[in-house]
C-alpha cells in the first residue's frame, strides 16, 4: 500500500532531477528551468491524486471502524454488564459463539468474531452459560461486528 502511494512521487522527483540537472549542464535559460519546475509541480500533482486514490479507501474504513466502535460502546459501555445487558454462549452452538442479550429490548445480538470483543472491551472471562429455555425468551436481532472489510 505504501508502495502506491510512494512511487509516483519517487519517479516524478527523479525524472524532475534529471531534467533539472540536464537543464544546468547544456544551459541556464529561464525557458529550461521554468519546464523543469511545471514538470516537478505537475508530479507531485500527480502524485498526490495517486495517493488519494489509494488512501481514500483507506480512510474510509478507518472511519467506519471507529463509528461501528463508537456507536457499540454507546449501546453496550462495559459498566452497564450485567445490567442492561449480558454476554452468553450460545447453548445451541457451543461455546466460542458469543451472543449479547439485550435485556432491555429482549435481543440476541451475535458477536461476530474476537476482534469486536476486543475493540468493545469485552472480556471473554465475563462470558457466562446459559440454559437453551433461557435464551429462546429473547428475539434474535442483528449482529454486531466492528471488523470492517
Amino acid at each position: 500500500m505504501l508502495k502506491l502511494i510512494v512511487l509516483p512521487f519517487l519517479i516524478g522527483i527523479i525524472i524532475e532531477r534529471i531534467i533539472h540537472s540536464l537543464s544546468m549542464s547544456i544551459s541556464t535559460t529561464t525557458d529550461i528551468k521554468n519546464l523543469a519546475e511545471s514538470f516537478q509541480a505537475v508530479c507531485v500533482g500527480i502524485a498526490a491524486l495517486f495517493s488519494a486514490i489509494t488512501f481514500a479507501p483507506v480512510l474510509e474504513k478507518i472511519v467506519k471502524k471507529k463509528t461501528l466502535i463508537s456507536k457499540y460502546r454507546k449501546l453496550y459501555p462495559v459498566s452497564e454488564l450485567g445490567k442492561n445487558y449480558k454476554l452468553v454462549h450460545h447453548p445451541h452452538r457451543g461455546r466460542g459463539h458469543v451472543y449479547l442479550i439485550d435485556i432491555r429490548s429482549k435481543t440476541t445480538h451475535h458477536v461476530e468474531n474476537m476482534g469486536t470483543m476486543k475493540d468493545l472491551d469485552f472480556d471473554w472471562g465475563v462470558v457466562q452459560d446459559i440454559t437453551a429455555d433461557e435464551y429462546d425468551k429473547f428475539t434474535p436481532a442483528n449482529n454486531i461486528d466492528t471488523q470492517v472489510d
